[in-house]
C-alpha cells in the first residue's frame, strides 16, 4: 500500500479517532433551529470491497486505494480522465457537461480536484466530487456527493430573483440592518420531495441574527430549505497541539504519564494558546460550539462545559475540566478545516458532536 494512500485515508478519519467518545451530528450551534427547515436529501452508505456506495442511489460515494495510473496532462485532465472511465459507477451520464472545476488544492500527498454538478448549467447543491490524485499522478481517493438522474421539468424560473429575495425576508420576518449584500442565484436543489429549480437566497441580517441561506422554489415562491451559516466570533484558549510528548520531545515517563490529570510544571508548560474559531454567543456568554465542532455531553457521566462571557478567557490547566472540552473544540474545528481546504467539504460532519469524556 502505498504511503500517500494512507496519509489520504488518515485525514478523512482523524475526525472519527480523536477523542475517546464522539458521535456525528447535524447540530444547530445557536440559537437559530426555530426558523431553519431541513429538506435536502441524503442517504446511507453500504461498504463495498473497495469502499462505499449509496444504499438507495447504488452509486459510489467513497474509493479507498484506488492506484489507478499514472495518468497524464493536467491535474483536471488527469481527474477527469479517470471520472470518465468509471462514470457508471459515479452515476455520470456526461462528465463534461455535467462537472466543473470548483478548486485544486495541494497537500504533501498529492492534489486534490473538486468538480461541483451542473444541470443543463444551473448549479447543484451539495453535489460534488473530490479526486485525489498522488505525488506519482495515480489516482489514490476520492470522495463524492454527486447527485445522479435528476429530474427538473423546467430550467426557466417563473418568478424573479427580487421576488425570491422578498418571499425569503418575509417568512425570516426581517426587521434588522443588512450585515452584507443579499443575494438570489437559480441552484437545483434534490429535496426529499423531489428535485427542483429553486432560488438560493442568502440574506445576512442582525435581526434575526443570521447568515440566512434560504431556499425559494423557483415556480411559485415556497420556502424549500433555511439554513443559518453565521459564523461568530474567534476566541482563543490554551492547549496542547499536538501533545506534550511531541512537542517536549520526551517519551511517557516521568511529568509526561497520565498521573490521574494532575497538574505539573512541565505538562503546563507544553500548552500554547490557540485561536478557537467562531464560537457562539448566547445569553452574553460564549460557548464551545462552531459550525464544524460543537462540545457536547452525549454520554455518562454528566459533564457542564465552559460558556465564558470573555472569548480569549478560556485558558485551563490539565487538571480542569474545562482543558479537556478546549482540546477537543479546537483540533475537530481545526483537523475539519484542513479537510476542507483539501477539498473534502462533507456537509455530514458539520457541527461534529464530540463529548471530551
Amino acid at each position: 500500500m502505498r504511503n500517500n494512500n494512507l496519509i489520504q485515508r488518515t485525514l478523512v478519519c482523524l475526525l472519527l479517532m480523536f477523542v475517546p467518545t464522539m458521535m456525528m451530528a447535524n447540530k444547530p450551534y445557536h440559537g437559530s433551529e426555530a426558523l431553519e427547515i431541513n429538506s435536502l436529501k441524503s442517504e446511507s452508505t453500504l461498504r463495498i470491497a473497495d469502499g462505499k456506495i449509496g444504499q438507495e442511489s447504488r452509486v459510489v460515494r467513497y474509493l479507498y486505494d484506488v492506484d489507478y495510473g499514472p495518468l497524464a496532462g493536467s491535474t483536471e485532465d488527469m481527474a477527469r480522465t479517470f471520472l470518465e472511465s468509471q462514470a457508471e459507477r459515479f452515476g455520470i451520464t456526461d462528465a463534461e457537461n455535467e462537472l466543473r472545476v470548483k478548486q485544486v488544492a495541494t497537500s504533501p500527498g498529492g492534489q486534490h480536484v473538486t468538480f461541483y454538478e451542473v444541470h443543463d448549467g444551473i448549479p447543484v447543491y451539495q453535489s460534488e466530487i473530490v479526486v485525489t490524485i498522488d505525488n506519482q499522478n495515480r489516482v489514490s481517493f476520492v470522495a463524492s456527493n454527486f447527485r445522479p438522474d435528476l429530474t427538473i421539468k423546467t430550467t426557466a424560473p417563473s418568478i424573479t430573483s427580487e421576488a425570491a429575495i422578498s418571499y425569503a425576508r418575509d417568512y425570516l420576518n426581517v426587521s434588522g440592518e443588512l450585515l452584507a449584500e443579499q443575494k438570489a442565484s437559480l441552484m437545483i436543489f434534490e429535496s426529499t420531495q423531489g428535485d427542483l429549480l429553486t432560488y438560493r437566497v442568502q440574506v445576512p441580517t442582525d435581526n434575526p441574527m443570521g447568515d440566512w441561506e434560504v431556499f425559494v422554489d423557483a415556480s411559485n415562491g415556497d420556502i424549500v430549505h433555511v439554513k443559518d451559516r453565521m459564523m461568530y466570533e474567534n476566541g482563543s484558549g490554551m492547549v496542547w497541539d499536538p501533545d506534550p510528548i511531541t512537542t517536549a520531545e520526551t517519551t511517557y515517563s516521568g511529568d509526561f504519564m497520565d498521573n490521574s490529570d494532575t497538574d505539573n510544571t512541565s505538562l503546563n508548560n507544553e500548552r500554547v494558546s490557540m485561536v478557537l474559531k467562531d464560537l457562539t454567543l448566547e445569553g452574553g456568554n460564549y460557548k464551545l460550539e462552531g459550525p464544524y465542532a460543537v462540545v457536547s455531553d452525549e454520554e455518562t457521566p454528566t459533564d457542564n462545559f465552559p460558556e465564558l462571557a470573555d472569548p480569549d478567557a478560556f485558558n485551563f490547566t490539565r487538571s480542569e475540566q474545562g482543558f479537556e472540552a478546549v482540546m477537543v473544540y479546537f483540533h475537530i474545528d481545526s483537523s475539519y478545516r484542513h479537510l476542507m481546504s483539501m477539498g473534502y467539504d462533507i456537509p455530514g460532519l458539520y457541527a461534529f458532536a464530540g463529548d471530551p469524556h
